[in-house]
């Protein structure tokens, strides 16, 4: 593993732009875990390889996407704000044991390059909690909530969502939603669920989710 990544890396270095934007992460990585220790933090215990693996396989992934992004500002890289969240960030992400979750926190951090977000906003937008809180299969089912009208063959709400998650039970749709209910993010209830509709209302489920969810899922694109 360990071998194709480095071939990878030396592969990406031949590209200037795309070694530009790795020694901008690298500059923040150090200095990230310059301050209060956090390599210690990060890589103590038994888990040492484990997350050295984690934190480097996550690193040289958010290097080839943000690679990807047109006008990186070089300035926000640097910042206090980015580096600030770049590290509540990558603490996560080395500790989280979920190729999935990881992942997501990488679409993160690359939108929030992407867009300049502020630690303020960060913050307000209760990102880190979300990021905490959420498992891949939340995420699956905020995303079909999310999708605009499809050509589901569907008559109520649940049956859009099962359609749309690759085919979660019942139960299984119902756990998350009450779950994403409680964190603010959806506003739509057990028998909402259920109620049979015309297909046009049966597609459309963007309005259930709240300005919160709304806002947070606009952080993961």
């Amino acid at each position: 593993m360990k071998d194709e990544m480095f071939k990878e890396a030396d592969s990406l270095a031949r590209n200037d732009r795309t070694e530009k934007i790795a020694e901008l992460l690298q500059y923040v990585s150090s200095a990230v875990l310059a301050l209060g220790g956090l390599l210690s933090s990060l890589m103590g215990g038994v888990a040492v390889e484990h997350r050295f693996e984690r934190v480097a396989n996550f690193l040289m992934k958010l290097t080839i996407e943000v690679h990807r992004l047109d006008g990186v500002s070089d300035e926000y890289i640097r910042s206090e704000d980015f580096e600030d969240i770049f590290s509540e960030t990558l603490t996560r992400a080395a500790k989280e044991r979920s190729d999935e979750k990881r992942a997501i926190f990488g679409t993160f951090l690359k939108s929030a390059i992407a867009r300049q977000v502020s630690y303020e906003e960060y913050l307000q937008a209760r990102i880190a909690r979300f990021l905490e809180d959420l498992l891949p299969a939340d995420f699956v089912v905020l995303s079909a909530f999310a999708q605009g009208p499809g050509t589901e063959n569907s008559m109520s709400p649940m049956q859009t969502v099962q359609q749309r998650t690759n085919g979660l039970t019942k139960d299984q749709v119902i756990e998350i939603v009450e779950h994403l209910n409680r964190l603010g993010l959806l506003s739509i209830d057990r028998n909402g669920l259920m109620v049979m509709m015309t297909a046009q209302g049966a597609l459309d489920l963007e309005h259930w989710l709240t300005p919160v969810g709304r806002r947070f899922l606009s952080h993961l694109r």
